[in-house]
Formats: C-alpha cells, structure tokens, sequence
C-alpha cells in the first residue's frame, strides 16, 4: 500500500482509481506533509539542538506510528492489515522523511545565522 492509497482512502472512501483521483491524493498528502514539516520547524526551536537528525527520525516515526493507529480508531477495514513489506517500508521512509527534515531546516537556520 503507499501513501496515495492512504489518503485516498481517507479522502474518497476508497482507493483512488483514475488518474485525477491519484493526482488529487498525492496533492493532499504533500499539504498534508507539508503541515507536518510546519509544526516540526514551530516545536524545533524548543528542542536542544543536539542530535537533530535523531530526533527529526523520532518526530517521523511518531508520525507514522499515529497515523497508522487511525484505521483502528476510525473503523477503516482496507486499513487494518498491512503487509510486512508495507510496514517496514513505511517506517523506512518515515524515518527517512524525518532526517532529511531535520537536516533542511539546520541547514536553512544555519544559512540564515551566516546571512545575519
């Protein structure tokens, strides 16, 4: 399962089919992300700065692991079961996601602190 199947679940009920339902999916889920990614840049600054990279790792996986709760809570039966493969992939890339947040917005704070 991947991301676009999630929030088109989420969004239409059901797995999205066409190529506009996908494009809509997929939109949605980097707004989505792209919240995500605010709300980590807005609790940064209250965070030591030590070890950034571990804790972005840390805020991803929190993220997926909440997010992946939902289907229990809200009833969505495709949901419930994932694969291994899924699962695993999943958590990778949530951690993968979380790092390479973290390092950006170091390296955006950093570029700014030398501007100053």
């Amino acid at each position: 399962m991947v991301w676009a199947d999630f929030m088109g679940l989420f969004l239409l009920g059901r797995r999205p089919d066409t190529t506009s339902e996908w494009a809509f999916s997929i939109s949605v889920q980097f707004v989505f992300l792209g919240i995500l990614g605010a709300l980590f840049a807005l609790i940064l600054p209250y965070i030591p700065s030590k070890r950034h990279l571990l804790k972005g790792a840390l805020f991803g996986t929190t993220v997926r692991f909440t997010l992946f709760s939902l289907p229990y809570l809200l009833q969505l039966s495709e949901l419930k079961s994932v694969s291994l493969n899924t699962a695993v992939s999943n958590l990778i890339g949530s951690a993968l996601w979380g790092i390479a947040l973290a390092f950006i917005l170091k390296w955006i704070d950093n570029k700014v602190s030398q501007d100053l």
